[in-house]
């Protein structure tokens, strides 16, 4: 199974909904809202991912240097 599948976006699901009773312009702004709002989330998981990772690097590389002694 695609995770497309088995963990739709929020334009997927607007799209489930009857929304036959809304305006044209009210269906394009949820959908926009929801495009918007995807794309935050990804940038926010984009930039915890760096950040932990950063961190990660750089514990990993000072505790290769605490091994090192001193003649």
């Amino acid at each position: 199974m695609s995770n497309e599948a088995s963990n739709p976006g929020l334009e997927a699901l607007i799209e489930r909904i009857d929304l036959s009773a809304l305006p044209q312009t009210e269906i394009i702004r949820l959908k926009a809202e929801a495009a918007r709002a995807e794309y935050i989330s990804s940038a926010i998981v984009t930039l915890t991912a760096r950040i932990k990772a950063a961190f990660t690097g750089r514990k990993s590389a000072a505790a290769g240097l605490s091994g090192l002694h001193h003649a």
